[in-house]
């Protein structure tokens, strides 16, 4: 047997590691660290953390941009920040639920998300604001996955625990599945918020309707509700998002709904319920709003007229629609227009009574600002009320030809119509594009139920298309720049203008159900997204909408169409 020596053992010891080096140098040197996948720091790993950001095949994999993004903590103090202040400026004043001092100072307490006892919100607000963050160098695509990431956990860890911060999360969200044009998601995320018939959901177990409408104070009270012990809130501050966070699920449920028969669950008007404080005092920090009592204010806010119009006025609405008639019998159609017009000319008092707060609101908080009457949630208001008197009538408008035609069109549902039209294209007007970009994406319905019924009208009376119906389908793109279900709507819009002389149902494209007025817009929501979809999938999809836009419905200028009034009956 052949034995080795030692300095023949050393000698291969030697051989045997420098090979294992060069083998390790050339693994460091072939691999790609712009490949590894840049999870959210400090959280337990689940299936939902394991994603990776889609890379660009347009950007070189050595390129800065490529690093920078992957690298990109959308939780990061910075981001979180300046993902904040998006919320604040362009969200806050159509989303008024939180109260930006007591956050904005929680973050600078807590500058971790983790540890922060607003990281249920925080997380939300930067599902819905990061894919507009054009700060840090990434590509849109990149950008949505971190938001669907962060929105996917925020619903899950809201749903394992009943706090108002679990509430006020998903509130936040749901701007983003509407937004999209997903309402069953978006309804969805309301049913977990909101306290329906027997059943106990976040707002009934957190005590909200009961500090709304009883102010808390139910505990071996005479009340219609049974005595429990509830949780109080601890500060000021925060009875006032709890009373914000219970009136924004009442809007959404109404105002999501408007024109359909089938919510039974919309809750009752409450003569004596708690409305949120002023909006100028709500700017204030804590120290200071505790000095006051919110009982002390003698003017309204811009959130309590939209609150007041969707929780009241809109609940008979909904209640009339969920009646049962058969207007192809004359004795039921003449029933029903007489309640029609009984409660159109409710809206209309309603209507003078609001034009009238909007003044002293004016007067008492935006007095030294110049647009105040373009307040988002005016706006939104004065559009909802028009929505309502198209729910209301237009079953009784003309039909074009193609739809089956029952019984005789009724001038007065006609006209009541035109005018919610006429007068939601006058307020759309006189608001600013960068106005329009950052509203609320409930307005687009808005403006899509009036497009609708412009298009459905022309087509019945044989004439071209109102001038009206070209500013509400620019106000649809301006919308778009932000949210995908004004891109759908526009492009039915657009397509409709371009068949507007064909036969429906021979060489329309649209769903019959589009001309078809019996249905509401809800009705057919599932119809025209499936249209749409179908239609991107399509090669001739590029090709309608490239044509409409050269006719003027989609490429005219804003400065030709958009002028501002400062009549305050027009604005109004």
């Amino acid at each position: 047997m052949e034995v080795s020596s030692p300095d023949q053992d050393q000698q291969q010891q030697r051989i045997d590691l420098e090979s294992r080096v060069k083998i390790l140098e050339a693994d460091k040197n072939n691999s790609s660290p712009i490949l590894q996948p840049a999870p959210f720091p400090d959280v337990q790993q689940t299936p939902l953390d394991h994603f990776e950001p889609s890379i660009d095949s347009s950007i070189s994999p050595n390129s800065n941009l490529s690093v920078a993004s992957t690298n990109f903590d959308p939780l990061s103090a910075t981001i979180v920040n300046e993902l904040c202040n998006t919320w604040f400026e362009k969200y806050h004043p159509w989303f008024p639920i939180l109260h930006q001092p007591s956050l904005l100072e929680a973050l600078r307490a807590h500058p971790s998300v983790e540890t922060s006892t607003h990281q249920l919100v925080i997380k939300a607000i930067a599902s819905v604001t990061v894919p507009y963050c054009v700060s840090v160098p990434s590509t849109p695509s990149q950008r949505q996955q971190w938001s669907d990431t962060l929105r996917d956990r925020v619903v899950m860890d809201a749903m394992k625990q009943i706090s108002l911060q679990a509430v006020q999360a998903l509130l936040i969200l749901s701007n983003i599945d509407y937004g999209e044009g997903k309402v069953h998601e978006f309804w969805n995320l309301v049913a977990l918020c909101k306290s329906s018939l027997g059943e106990t959901r976040m707002n009934t177990s957190l005590g909200m309707r009961d500090l709304v409408t009883n102010q808390g104070d139910n505990f071996n009270k005479i009340s219609t509700v049974p005595p429990r012990m509830l949780p109080l809130p601890n500060t000021i501050i925060d009875r006032e998002e709890r009373i914000r966070a219970y009136w924004m699920t009442e809007i959404l449920d109404g105002a999501s709904t408007l024109g359909v028969a089938w919510n039974l669950g919309i809750s009752p008007p409450e003569g004596t319920a708690v409305l949120p404080c002023s909006d100028s005092i709500w700017k204030f920090p804590s120290h200071i709003i505790s000095v006051w009592s919110f009982g002390d204010f003698h003017f309204s806010s811009a959130f309590s007229l939209c609150i007041i119009l969707v929780a009241s006025e809109l609940w008979h609405v909904h209640r009339f629609l969920q009646k049962a008639f058969d207007v192809r019998l004359l004795d039921q159609r003449m029933k029903w227009q007489q309640e029609a017009q009984q409660l159109d000319e409710r809206l209309t008092a309603w209507r003078g009574e609001f034009v009238a707060a909007v003044y002293r609101l004016i007067n008492s908080e935006y007095a030294q600002e110049e647009r105040a009457e373009f307040d988002p949630n005016i706006v939104l208001t004065n559009c909802i009320l028009d929505t309502a008197v198209i729910a209301l009538f237009q079953r009784l408008a003309p039909s074009p030809d193609g739809i089956d035609k029952y019984y005789e069109a009724w001038p007065y549902a006609t006209n009541r119509c035109l005018y919610a039209c006429d007068d939601m294209t006058a307020k759309i007007r006189q608001v600013r594009d960068k106005e329009l970009e950052n509203s609320s994406p409930h307005l687009i319905y808005s403006m899509f139920v009036a497009a609708r019924f412009y298009l459905v009208y022309a087509k019945a009376v044989a004439a071209d298309i109102p001038r009206n119906l070209h500013l509400l389908a620019y106000a649809l793109r301006i919308c778009g720049e932000r949210w995908a279900l004004a891109r759908r709507y526009g492009t039915v819009i657009r397509t409709a203008v371009a068949e507007h002389h064909m036969p429906i149902g021979v060489m329309s494209s649209l769903p019959v159900q589009f001309f078809d007025l019996q249905y509401s817009t809800l009705d057919i929501d599932e119809a025209l997204r499936a249209w749409v979809d179908g239609l991107s999938l399509s090669s001739h999809g590029g090709s309608g909408s490239g044509g409409v836009a050269g006719g003027g419905v989609g490429g005219m200028q804003s400065s030709h169409m958009r002028t501002v009034s400062v009549d305050m009956n027009a604005a109004v």
